[in-house]
């Protein structure tokens, strides 16, 4: 069985609750950073697919580092 976030969805979730709760880490900043310009940006379907995909590419990057940190322990 496979579960499926949408990013604008997932990005809000990281920005509102664990990212506040963990004081902001470095490592989830570009996910807070387009959840922000998410809240900016009026329902625009153009720039909201764009940052979706950056979502999404971000998301992408931190659990591939994650990962290999975790491997490397």
């Amino acid at each position: 069985m496979t579960c499926q976030l949408d990013p604008v969805h997932g990005a809000k979730l990281i920005y509102q609750e664990s990212a506040a709760e963990l004081d902001y880490p470095d490592a989830l900043q570009p996910i807070v950073d387009l959840a922000r310009a998410l809240d900016l940006l009026n329902d625009q379907p153009s720039d909201q697919q764009h940052i979706c995909d950056q979502v999404t590419s971000e998301a992408r990057d931190f659990l591939a580092t994650e990962a290999h940190q975790n491997h490397s322990l």
